[in-house]
């Protein structure tokens, strides 16, 4: 049994993400403060990756 193949015409999820330009999500070029409000800005969030991942889609 072989792996399914994609319909003619359509592009696969794979194909999609090889055309899409490399983009790095992550901390601030600070030091990681101990406070946590402080850390939580210093750091990537839920709202940043997919706003990254939505750039790289669309």
């Amino acid at each position: 049994m072989g792996a399914a193949q994609p319909e003619e015409g359509k592009t696969t999820y794979r194909e999609a993400m090889r055309d899409a330009p490399v983009e790095r999500v992550c901390s601030a070029e600070v030091p990681i403060p101990y406070a946590r409000r402080l850390e939580e800005a210093a750091l990537p969030q839920t709202a940043d990756i997919v706003a990254a991942a939505r750039r790289a889609v669309d």
